[in-house]
């Protein structure tokens, strides 16, 4: 018992109960004798300490070796790259031990899960081995992070660089619809990165091992069967659930931000620590952000959304099919709406001639969730067949409006009957329509004010809107919105130089990068002019703190 890892885990424990109860489990468990086994195996390298990871003494082992596996720990991937990883021999394999660290091993052993479709696990076990990868794998899971870091500013903040990590793995990372059927390794493990499909143990291990490359503390909680992090950001604790906030994407409430930073007490209700967490005492120390900064911060490191995981393929009864993407909602007069990009498929491809649609229904609510990942369809005969009807679509455009109504349903004689609804008063609210640009490269450019009156800046009107096209990833069409500004009315204009000058994909990419989507306007001589006046509004803010924003309140 006089190991280097039993001395480890008994220095977490607070007290000489806890350590003689913890030498008796290990003498009576077998598991875990054979658990602190393989860390003190030769084939095993511990980098838990040094931090050092060395390719060369990891290739020299292997050479020991030949014919063996060998495990390499890691405490997480903060300075390992694909490029490094690509140059081990292939037996290795890698444990990334992340927020599974020993202090939770100790903590929680004497925990067992209990699944319905699986085998009872201990807890140390399902720490220790669910992190633990292939070379492939961990290649695959780096190449995800080195994507995703790529598209992060140095010169960022701490908040800016949560929020821009929260934003991007609630969008490209699902809840797993089948995850009963699956073993832990796949879903509470850094491979969602892989899938796109996780759980909440999974979002909580993706995020704090981003966070933790980035040198910001973010800490494993759980309790109730559920799990979630706290992240410290300027010496204060943040509660974060990326399950929850996924749920909201997927009911189409993009960017709320409703569980990161939420009010303390609203948060403690429905986020229980288990007993013996060793991150439950955080708790006590959390805070609340507000809405209104995180949506300003937001502003300043999210330059595009993609919806990959909320598009849907519909096929009405005469066998029509047609694309449906809930892009966003809309709250007037208490009333809820939810807007939606449209274009119909010919011949399995997208027709390019798209339409912006709003409706108070909500598809979600149709959507059959074990199918939500794989083909995503809508088998709803009143959404596909009334709802989104050609005659329905048609109607409300011939009316101006982009408003194609609600479903509602009332008790008939033997059943339940529905019916199309769609008033006056909510068509007048939706009259502002989008403006289709057709592309070079088969694909079309969706224009659409985001307001309908212009922004006023320095006393002089800025027209905001949101601009929409079709990427194709892997074949698959994959739509993305991007905000961008002009002091042109785009809309109504219907020069040449709208569509070949300031819209094109070069000036829009230029403009988000180096104006925050300013694109300028076009002069009487077909230029492209910035405004001197304007253009200090829409410089790239670095570095936003919230302890600035805390001073600007103040003031």
């Amino acid at each position: 018992m006089e190991n280097r890892i039993i001395k480890k885990l008994l220095a977490e424990l607070k007290n000489d109960n806890e350590k003689e109860n913890f030498l008796a489990i290990i003498k009576r468990n077998p598991d875990l004798k054979a658990l602190i086994d393989v860390i003190d195996d030769p084939r095993t390298i511990n980098y838990n300490d040094s931090n050092d990871f060395n390719v060369n003494e990891i290739n020299e082992l292997c050479s020991k070796y030949p014919n063996e596996d060998i495990l390499v720990l890691v405490p997480s991937t903060k300075g390992i790259t694909s490029d490094m990883i690509k140059q081990l021999n292939d037996h290795v394999y890698i444990r990334i031990g992340g927020v599974y660290d020993d202090r939770r091993l100790g903590f929680q052993k004497e925990i067992t899960f209990v699944s319905r479709k699986l085998p009872k696990r201990n807890a140390v076990d399902l720490y220790f081995s669910s992190v633990i990868y292939s070379k492939d794998e961990i290649i695959q899971i780096l190449n995800k992070i080195e994507d995703i870091e790529s598209k992060m500013n140095n010169n960022w903040s701490d908040i800016q660089k949560l929020i821009y990590l929260v934003h991007t793995l609630v969008t490209k990372i699902t809840y797993d619809p089948e995850f009963e059927f699956k073993t832990d390794e796949e879903v509470r493990s850094l491979r969602g990165l892989i899938t796109g499909q996780t759980v909440c143990a999974g979002y909580s291990v993706i995020l704090a091992e981003l966070l933790d490359r980035q040198d910001i503390n973010c800490y494993f909680v759980s309790g109730n069967g559920h799990a979630w992090n706290i992240v410290e950001i300027e010496n204060k604790f943040y509660g974060i659930d990326l399950t929850f906030e996924n749920r909201n994407f997927r009911l189409g409430m993009l960017d709320t931000y409703t569980y990161l930073g939420q009010n303390p007490s609203k948060f403690n209700e429905t986020h229980k620590p288990a007993h013996n967490d060793p991150n439950r005492a955080l708790h006590s120390k959390l805070c609340k952000l507000d809405k209104n900064y995180i949506k300003f911060i937001a502003s300043t490191v999210i330059k595009e959304n993609e919806y990959e995981k909320i598009s849907f393929k519909c096929q009405r009864q005469n066998n029509q099919e047609f694309v449906l993407i809930q892009i966003g909602t809309k709250k007037i007069n208490d009333n809820l709406y939810y807007t939606y990009y449209y274009d119909n498929l010919e011949n399995g491809k997208l027709a390019n001639y798209p339409l912006i649609l709003t409706s108070k229904e909500t598809i979600s609510k149709y959507v059959d969730n074990i199918n939500f990942d794989r083909i995503n369809k809508i088998n709803s005969n009143d959404i596909v067949n009334k709802l989104f009807s050609i005659e329905n679509i048609a109607d409300s455009l011939n009316r101006g409006s982009s408003y194609i109504g609600e479903i509602v349903s009332y008790e008939g004689t033997n059943r339940n009957i529905t019916q199309l609804k769609k008033e006056e008063k909510d068509m007048r609210k939706f009259c502002e329509s989008p403006k289709v640009f057709p592309r070079y490269n088969d694909t079309a450019l969706v224009i659409e004010k985001d307001g309908v009156d212009p922004i006023i800046l320095n006393n002089m009107p800025v027209y905001k809107y949101n601009a929409y096209d079709v990427l194709y990833k892997d074949e698959k069409p994959v739509l993305r919105k991007r905000v961008i500004y002009s002091d042109t009315d785009i809309i109504y204009s219907n020069r040449n130089e709208i569509q070949n000058k300031l819209l094109t994909e070069d000036n829009i990419s230029y403009s988000l990068d180096n104006n925050s989507g300013y694109l300028g306007y076009i002069s009487e001589t077909g230029e492209i002019v910035y405004n001197n006046e304007l253009m200090k509004y829409f410089n790239s803010i670095e570095g936003v703190t919230l302890e600035n924003l805390e001073k600007t309140k103040r003031r």
